[in-house]
C-alpha cells in the first residue's frame, strides 16, 4: 500500500513538469459589481468551473477595467492604488486528483487611457496558495516592461485532491508612480487526473495441505493407539 502510494506520488511530480493549463481566462467580457470581477473561464477536465474571482485593493477601491480598440479588457493597478489581490477559486471535481505548479500571464504597463507603455513602474507579482488552514505555497518576482510573458513557478508543485477547497490569491504591488500594472491572459498550470485507487493483491485464502510424510506420522500414531488399546484389553481378559 505505502509503496504504491510512493509511486503514484512520484508519478504526479514527475508528471507536474510538463504542466499543462488547467484553468485560464482572457478576460474577455469581463464585467465587475463590487469587488466581484467576472469573466470567462476554461477549466480542463476535473476542475470545477468559475466565473467571477475577489478582488481587494489597498485604498478598498474597485478596480478599473479597461476597454480600448488596442487591447483586450484586463485588471489593472492605478497609480493612486499601492497593490491589488485577486482570488480564485481552484477547486476538482469529486473523483479527480492532481497538482498545481505556477500561473503563466502577460503582464502590460498602460497609461490611464488602457494604451500600452513601454517603460513604467517596477512591479511585484506574487501567487499563493492556500486552503482553509493556511498557506501551503507561495513565490513572487519583480517584473516591468509591457506585453512580456512573465511565469510564477512553486519550487514544488502543490498536491490537489477533490475534497479540499484551494485558493490562489494573485497580488500586484507597485512601486512608486508611473504607468498601471495590469495583467492578460492568465493561466493557472498544474495535471489533473481521475483518482484510481491502488491496487491490492488478493488475500491468500487457501488452507495449508499436508505434506506426505506428515500423513504416514498421523497413521503411524493412529497405529500406536490401536496396537495399544488391543494389549490392555487382552491382559483385562
Amino acid at each position: 500500500m505505502k509503496k504504491t502510494m510512493l509511486v503514484l506520488i512520484t508519478a504526479l511530480l514527475t508528471t507536474a513538469l510538463q504542466a499543462d493549463v488547467i484553468l485560464s481566462t482572457d478576460f474577455n467580457g469581463v464585467t465587475k459589481s463590487g469587488t466581484t470581477i467576472t469573466s470567462n473561464w476554461t477549466p480542463t477536465t476535473g476542475v470545477e468551473d468559475i466565473v467571477s474571482g475577489i478582488l481587494t485593493t489597498s485604498d478598498n477601491s474597485v478596480l478599473s477595467l479597461v476597454k480600448s480598440n488596442v487591447l483586450s479588457p484586463k485588471l489593472f493597478l492605478t497609480n493612486a492604488t499601492t497593490f491589488w489581490e485577486f482570488d480564485i477559486a481552484l477547486n476538482l471535481q469529486s473523483g479527480f486528483e492532481g497538482t498545481f505548479s505556477g500561473v503563466d500571464f502577460t503582464s502590460k504597463n498602460l497609461n490611464g487611457q488602457g494604451q500600452g507603455r513601454n517603460s513604467g513602474r517596477l512591479l511585484n507579482y506574487e501567487i499563493t496558495l492556500s486552503d482553509s488552514n493556511g498557506t501551503l505555497a507561495t513565490t513572487n518576482e519583480n517584473f516591468s516592461g509591457n506585453g512580456t510573458e512573465r511565469a510564477l513557478n512553486f519550487d514544488t508543485a502543490v498536491l490537489l485532491n477533490d475534497q479540499v477547497d484551494y485558493t490562489l490569491t494573485l497580488k500586484v504591488s507597485g512601486f512608486g508612480t508611473g504607468a498601471h500594472g495590469s495583467i492578460d491572459n492568465l493561466n493557472l498550470n498544474g495535471t489533473v487526473m481521475a483518482f484510481v485507487p491502488p491496487t491490492l493483491p488478493p488475500a491468500n485464502n487457501t488452507s495449508a495441505t499436508p505434506e506426505p510424510s506428515s500423513y504416514a506420522l498421523m497413521l503411524l500414531g493412529l497405529c500406536g493407539l490401536a496396537l495399544g488399546n488391543k494389549k490392555r484389553k487382552s491382559s483385562q481378559a
